[in-house]
């Protein structure tokens, strides 16, 4: 698939016996009528979508409706209703019983979509994309009918508006991948055009012993539809809820007072001191966001620290659904405004592409959490290439151990209630647990207080001295990775 659709002239059918000028009104009415890039998102006048009329189809006048002539009728539509992984250049062909008059109106695509409708033949009406559709999307096409809606040669009217929907095709998973790493969302960087590959990273003394202890273990997401082929791969991405699994009753955090309002988003802490600058990334994309390819470039993959963990380098999978992806997505969705459930759907790829477009990097410090339950327990905490806090901590007793595996923080609380079972199966009710962050099910990095740590203490959660807690939360936004090794 070309990655590129040049762009095409305004066209459409002939308005007789009106000047140029009145033609170029027009045109310029349908442009500032809000035709978008991306289903509702306004482009700037440089980049504006052409959508408008011309002469080429010939032979046809304008004509007023007439209840006496033969009703119009719609023959057929390409891509055929109700179908989906529609291609993303696709052109849509709509066919009538008899060729158009030229005031008829034009159909209309919602979400709208930049591109031109044109005659092609004596009946035939064909709108030819300027570009992409936005993936995942459900276009409807309406043809509109009365009065004031298609009108034939004859005079013949569409008796009603018919309407007709098919979905775009899923987004690439690799396409996926380039495009955070090109804002910046991802602990890696990508270089469009060179060999399509990973660079190598030298691991560090101060993690390797922590990946010892199972930093190839690793939760994957599975994506519940999938289609490959072999350079692309299509993915209905799953939920980060999905990967849910215990081995005993997980409670569930309660907010019971006025204090344990979630905390969704935080200003990222500054800078730390000493730490590594992050790795530049760049975009080399076109600046119209219809104009942006959606099929995968060759390019390569790039560390953007050069003291990675292991644990965090053994989650990544270019061109699969995986979790470092997923935290991704749910850093994007938080940042724009969208539900953080680590879904690339529509709204996903539509911000997603206009972000890159408009280069909206992200500039927050990369974090990312792992906790070793090899004695002495310890949280590490590692931000853009350093180790910059370390601290003891209790993961779960035999009877209710922490999972292993590697999630994205959900959920963050300055202060809440924890309740649930214990194994005995009575009740318990902690009010006033400070510094949570919820990371799997009910387990959470926070405070507790207890006479010593390093050693499993806890019902599954990741417990932490207070001080050490609050300084771990600031650098746990929604969307951190947090590995239990």
């Amino acid at each position: 698939m070309n990655t590129h659709r040049a762009a095409r002239r305004i066209s459409g059918r002939r308005i007789s016996g009106r000047s140029s000028l009145a033609l170029a009104s027009l045109a310029v009415a349908v442009v500032a009528g809000g035709c978008s890039a991306l289903g509702g998102v306004s482009t700037t006048s440089s980049t504006a979508p052409t959508i408008g009329v011309s002469d080429s189809h010939t032979g046809s006048t304008a004509v007023r409706p007439n209840k006496n002539a033969k009703p119009l009728r719609v023959l057929s539509i390409s891509p055929t209703p109700g179908s989906g992984s529609v291609g993303y250049t696709a052109d849509i062909t709509v066919r009538f019983s008899e060729p158009l008059a030229s005031n008829a109106a034009l159909p209309r695509l919602l979400p709208l979509a930049p591109g031109t409708w044109t005659s092609e033949g004596a009946s035939t009406l064909v709108f030819h994309p300027r570009g992409s559709y936005v993936p995942f999307t459900t276009e409807r096409l309406i043809l509109p009918g009365g009065l004031h809606g298609l009108i034939g040669e004859n005079g013949g009217i569409l008796p009603s508006s018919v309407k007709a929907r098919f979905t775009i095709a899923g987004g690439s998973e690799l396409r996926l991948q380039q495009l955070l790493a090109e804002l910046g969302y991802l602990p890696l960087t990508f270089s469009p055009g060179a060999t399509a590959q990973e660079s190598p990273i030298k691991l560090t003394s101060d993690v390797i012993s922590a990946a010892a202890h199972g930093s190839t273990t690793t939760t994957r997401p599975k994506s519940s539809t999938t289609t490959s082929t072999s350079s692309t791969t299509t993915t209905t991405r799953p939920k980060p809820t999905t990967t849910t699994s215990t081995t005993r009753p997980k409670p569930k955090p309660t907010t019971t007072t006025s204090s344990t309002v979630p905390v969704t988003t935080q200003p990222a802490p500054p800078s730390t001191v000493g730490a590594p600058p992050p790795g530049t990334t760049t975009v080399q994309e076109p600046d119209v966001a219809s104009d942006i390819p959606l099929t995968p470039l060759s390019g390569r993959f790039a560390w953007r620290f050069p003291n990675t963990p292991p644990s965090l380098v053994a989650l990544w999978s270019a061109g699969h659904p995986n979790a470092i992806t997923t935290a991704a997505i749910i850093r994007f969705e938080v940042a724009h405004g969208l539900t953080a459930d680590g879904d690339a759907g529509p709204a996903v790829w539509s911000l997603l592409l206009r972000a890159v477009a408009e280069r909206q990097m992200n500039k927050a410090p990369y974090a990312y959490v792992y906790v070793t339950t090899s004695l002495p327990e310890t949280v590490n905490l590692w931000v853009d290439g350093k180790v910059i806090f370390q601290t003891l901590c209790n993961t779960g007793i035999a009877a209710a151990p922490t999972a292993v595996g590697t999630w994205p923080v959900y959920a963050r609380y300055v202060t809440t209630t924890m309740s649930g079972k214990n194994p005995n199966g009575t009740k318990y009710a902690d009010p006033g647990i400070p510094w949570v962050s919820y990371f799997h099910g009910s387990d959470a990095l926070h405070g507790f207080l207890r006479y010593s740590y390093g050693y499993p203490q806890s019902l599954g959660c990741v417990e932490m001295p207070y001080a050490a807690a609050g300084t771990v939360y600031p650098w746990t936004p929604i969307g951190t990775l947090v590995t239990i090794l």
